[in-house]
């Protein structure tokens, strides 16, 4: 994965669609006629977690970077376990 990274920063090669999820660059493809509709899916199925629980994981992606695995494991294992839980209004 580290030479692939490589090449494509040495190059600047875009990546296809499928490559990207290879890599783990995105989650999902949409067929162009579909997008808005995907996107859209995914936005709603959102609106079913808290706001608290959502504030709450961005920031732990974004500490996760710094840790070990072990450690980002750990971390990810209890926020999941205090924060999430299916939001009903």
């Amino acid at each position: 994965m580290l030479m692939a990274g490589d090449n494509l920063l040495t190059t600047g090669r875009v990546l296809t669609a499928g490559e990207a999820r290879n890599f783990g660059l995105v989650n999902q493809i949409a067929e162009p006629t579909q997008t808005l509709d995907s996107a859209l899916a995914v936005a709603l199925r959102w609106t079913d977690i808290l706001p608290e629980a959502m504030i709450e994981t961005k920031k732990l992606f974004n500490t996760m970077c710094d840790l070990t695995p072990t450690g980002a494991e750990h971390l990810a294992i209890e926020a999941t376990q205090r924060l999430w839980r299916p939001h009903h209004p």
